[in-house]
This record gives C-alpha cells, sequence and structure tokens, in this order.
C-alpha cells in the first residue's frame, strides 16, 4: 500500500501493539514508493499465494490515497484480471 493523508487512520489500525488485534494475528503491510508499484506487488501476493489449510489462497490488496492515487491502480488491476486474479 501507499501511505498517504486519507489512509493514515486505517494505518493505525493495522500497528501490532493495537488493542484492537489482541491474540489474533496482524495484516502485513508492505509500503511501496508510489501506488502502481503498490498494485504489482498485491497482484504478485495473490498469484504466489498457495492454498491454505482451509483450501482458500491468500489474496492481494491494495491501498491507495484519493484521487490520483487511485487512477495510478488502473494498469495493475488491468493486469491483474487479465491474467484471472
Amino acid at each position: 500500500g501507499y501511505s498517504g493523508g486519507a489512509v493514515l487512520p486505517l494505518l493505525d489500525q493495522f500497528h501490532r501493539k493495537h488493542p484492537r488485534h489482541g491474540d489474533s494475528k496482524t495484516i502485513r503491510w508492505i509500503t511501496n514508493s508510489n501506488e502502481s508499484s503498490a498494485g504489482h506487488v498485491a497482484e504478485g501476493m495473490a498469484k504466489s499465494s498457495t492454498e491454505a489449510r482451509d483450501g482458500m489462497l491468500a489474496a492481494g490488496i491494495v491501498v491507495a490515497t484519493s484521487g490520483p492515487g487511485a487512477t495510478n491502480l488502473v494498469t495493475p488491476i488491468t493486469d491483474a484480471m487479465c491474467d484471472g486474479v
């Protein structure tokens, strides 16, 4: 994901010491230099995931800032859709 002003409150929720998590597993956050590379990382995570015990594959999720940040995700989203991810 790409950390910008619009998503900073969301990032606070991901911190491993946030009281909401308790003993549960936290979400892994990977910071990137821009939204486009974040989209390609999410696509790669989904493509390279292996089947878990429950038979499900991991999802690649990307978070971007509002405005132009969202338009920078067009290429990785289109690439993932074309590859069937």
